[in-house]
């Protein structure tokens, strides 16, 4: 479809339809979520192709990782830029990344949006909430938007002084795992770790037969090379000091692989990757 002149590819589910509309249509941005944009890269790669008209990337919905971003960046244009927007359904679009914006900064709307950070601990990260009077069917006050941020001081690179923030993944994203509760937001940091991407890369809670809590990592990589597996490991056992005594005193198994083919359901019905699935609750019922 095109609406006010910008063609929407992304109604097509087929990856090969969407990359001729792309073409057709000599597009030179994308605005798409990372879960999407996937397989789009995945049949290029596949077909041994590439889309040199393609010179900006936005991408929103989720978090892009950097091997992700390199493993993109190898079928658009030369010097393609990735830049991101954060937005909720609820609140409308809440910030925007310039050129000199990291990949978890953000420049605030601060012509729609008023944030408030709520709960904030030592080191200023808080609750992100949003007021968003200027919505004229659904404004929204104080929403809660799920997400962890800090405030950035100073001025932007980009010569912007208005407010900006950083992102410090989702708010209560916490598991209990042999009586103890962990924040999972660390998922993020063993898959950079590895510098997987986010294809093959799924963390799987499950209960042994001793009915212990254990972890499974799922990775076509991980899973036939030895070395990445020991990594894996210690990279694992140091995101936590939690994790790090519950595996010393067995009360939590220790990190298994497999392959991504036997993953479980990993996507939400919006489309978008999941990380991390519990598959704890199945394991009961069997």
């Amino acid at each position: 479809g095109v609406v006010q002149g910008v063609p929407r590819a992304g109604i097509a589910r087929d990856p090969a339809t969407v990359v001729n509309l792309i073409r057709g249509f000599r597009a030179t941005v994308l605005l798409v979520m990372p879960s999407d944009l996937n397989p789009i890269v995945a049949y290029l790669e596949r077909h041994g192709q590439t889309i040199e008209s393609i010179r900006l990337v936005v991408t929103g919905g989720e978090a892009l990782f950097r091997v992700d971003q390199q493993r993109f960046s190898a079928r658009f244009a030369p010097n393609v830029a990735f830049r991101s927007v954060f937005q909720t359904s609820d609140t409308g679009t809440i910030g925007y990344q310039c050129q000199a914006c990291g990949s978890d900064e953000y420049h605030v709307h601060e012509d729609l949006q008023l944030l408030e950070l709520i709960n904030v601990g030592t080191d200023g990260v808080g609750e992100l909430l949003t007021t968003n009077l200027q919505r004229q069917l659904v404004p929204v006050v104080r929403q809660r938007t799920g997400d962890l941020a800090r405030c950035l001081d100073g001025p932007c690179f980009c010569g912007k002084s208005g407010p900006r923030m950083q992102l410090h993944g989702r708010f209560g994203r916490f598991a209990k795992f042999g009586g103890e509760k962990f924040d999972l937001n660390w998922l993020a940091a063993l898959q950079d770790g590895l510098g997987l991407p986010s294809a093959d890369f799924r963390m799987v809670a499950e209960r042994d037969n001793q009915g212990r809590d254990r972890f499974r990592l799922h990775s076509d990589q991980v899973y036939f090379d030895r070395r990445l597996q020991d990594t894996a490991k210690v990279i694992f056992s140091g995101l936590s000091l939690k994790v790090a005594a519950q595996l010393e005193r067995g009360v939590v198994g220790e990190l298994e692989f497999s392959e991504m083919g036997s993953t479980p359901a990993s996507t939400t019905p919006s489309g978008k990757t999941r990380l991390f699935v519990d598959h704890r609750s199945l394991d009961a019922q069997q």
